[in-house]
This record gives C-alpha cells, structure tokens and sequence, in this order.
C-alpha cells in the first residue's frame, strides 16, 4: 500500500472509496495507514481488531475492540490445514469467517446507522480483515482496512518510540504521600501540560 501523509486515504490498488458517487464502480473498503484518526482520537466510529483473543489480548491498538473472525481452536485448525492443502485450508478458513461475520453482524452492527465508520485490522491487513470489510461495505457502511493490519502499527510506534523522546523535556515529581503532587499534576494539566 502506498500511503502518504498528504494522502493517508489511498487506493491500494482498489477503487478510490472518497471519488463522487457517479465515477465508484461499487462500495469497497478503503486502504488506509491512518490509524492515528481512530476512535482513540475521535476519527473513526470504532477500532476492530478481527485477530483472534489471544493475539488481541498480547496487544492491540489502544481503544480497538475485539471481533474476532477466527477463534484461536479455528485459526490453528485453518493454518494445520493449509499448510496440508492450500485450498482446503482456504474452503475452511471461509466457511469460518462467514459463520463468525454473521454472530458480530448480530451482535454488533444491527443497530448501527449507515454514517457508522469502522476501521478494521489484523495481523498484516490481509484475508481476515478484508473478509469483515468486504461484507460491511456491501451493506453500506464505510469501512477501511488497515494497510499492512498490526505489523505496520506496531513498526510505526517502535519507530515513533525512537524518535520522539529525545524532543521532549521530562521532570520528576517526587514527595512523601500527602504532599499534594496529585493537586500539582492536576494543576499541571489544567494548565495544559501533561
């Protein structure tokens, strides 16, 4: 995917989801790198995170909510699977993900308006997150993909983690309990500083 900052919200070789209704062909997810714009910062309707619990639970980006279209007993399953035959695997993988798309769309979706603007990951920005996407698109809704899914977020903030820090000025705040170092942070922060 090919996003710059000036274009966060480019193709990636798909339709350009923001071009006036008369040149779209049809409703398809856009390819995005702008997860800064999520619902943790008040962009996006809602962060989905679609990888299993468990990678969910190692780690996600901050405010994301779990929808898994694989459960971690059917991610295993698929891969043992694939790696046997890779069509087999894929015949599988579908019929899981469609069965499990159907439960968030129940449980998640049906009271949600048609402005509703969810961006959605996985591990690399691939099959799972475009299978959730795809469908959500269809119905209307509109949805983006991640481009390069957790992988790239996590190397964009190790990279942000590198370069950052040595621009800010840090102090230490130190004193017994009951010293008023809350009051002072809270000050602190009325004052805009964090």
């Amino acid at each position: 995917c090919s996003v710059t900052p000036s274009h966060p919200h480019a193709s990636c070789g798909e339709p350009n989801q923001h071009a006036p209704p008369s040149t779209r062909q049809r409703n398809v997810p856009v390819q995005t790198n702008d997860w800064q714009h999520g619902a943790h910062v008040g962009g996006y309707s809602v962060v989905i995170d679609v990888r299993t619990p468990a990678e969910y639970a190692e780690d996600h980006i901050p405010g994301a909510v779990n929808f898994p279209v694989l459960t971690d007993a059917q991610r295993h399953e698929v891969g043992l699977t694939y790696a046997t035959t890779h069509f087999e695997g894929r015949k599988l993988g579908a019929q899981q993900i469609s069965a499990n798309i159907a439960a968030i769309l129940q449980t998640h979706f049906t009271d949600k308006p048609s402005s509703y603007l969810p961006l959605i990951y996985c591990w690399r920005g691939g099959q799972r997150s475009n299978s959730l996407a795809h469908i959500l698109s269809e119905i209307g809704f509109r949805s983006s993909v991640l481009c390069g899914g957790y992988r790239e977020y996590r190397r964009a903030v190790i990279t942000t983690i590198s370069v950052v820090p040595p621009t800010l000025s840090f102090r230490v705040l130190t004193g017994p309990t009951g010293s008023g170092k809350t009051a002072l942070l809270h000050y602190l922060r009325r004052q805009g500083h964090q």
